[in-house]
């Protein structure tokens, strides 16, 4: 005799009980489909497919997903571009399947570890001096303003407002200079 069963039992002869068997015999919440009931509440795989606002949020997308564009999700995890591609768990917030959540990157037996993957930057730092360097270029941004270091040479700095001081000389030399 399950639980249900036994409080119908214990129901017949109490006005309370009869009150509790209506409740146990009522329908709780819209009837959701057993494949939905998985994507809602259990963990689902996916795979992260890029990145919008400057590799701020992750986009995802994943089987029988509500709609074809790639979802923005939450990450409990640090992704970068290095996982594009990669297959991520996934669970979803308050249950809602347009509210993913990435809970990591799923392993793959025949991957190698990500280090051997990604383009390695290296940093030196010795209490004086900061060194970085990378193979193709190095991007600093913050906002609107970047300063792009390139391996040919090239020193880009882009921003709304750019301001040179110099409390002495301030040169500028190049092969040909060019002002506005």
């Amino acid at each position: 005799m399950n639980e249900r069963s036994a409080a119908r039992a214990g129901a017949s002869n109490d006005p309370a009980g009869n009150d509790l068997a209506q409740l146990l015999d009522a329908p709780v919440g819209p009837a959701i489909s057993s494949a939905a009931r998985r994507q809602m509440l259990g963990v689902l795989v996916g795979t992260l497919v890029g990145f919008a606002d400057v590799d701020a949020t992750p986009l995802v997308t994943y089987h029988d997903q509500p709609g074809p564009a790639a979802l923005p999700a939450h990450s409990i995890v640090s992704l970068d571009g290095a996982h594009v591609g990669r297959r991520v768990v996934l669970m979803f917030e308050e249950g809602d399947p347009d509210r993913p959540i990435v809970m990591g990157c799923i392993r793959e037996a025949h991957a190698k570890g990500l280090s051997s993957r990604v383009g390695q930057v290296v940093v030196d730092a010795d209490g004086d001096r900061l060194t970085v360097s990378a193979k193709e270029r190095i991007v600093l941004r913050c906002g609107k303003a970047s300063i792009t270091l390139t391996k040919e040479g090239k020193l880009i700095l882009q921003g709304a407002y750019v301001s040179s001081q110099s409390s002495g000389v301030l040169r500028i030399k190049g092969g040909s200079v060019q002002i506005n």
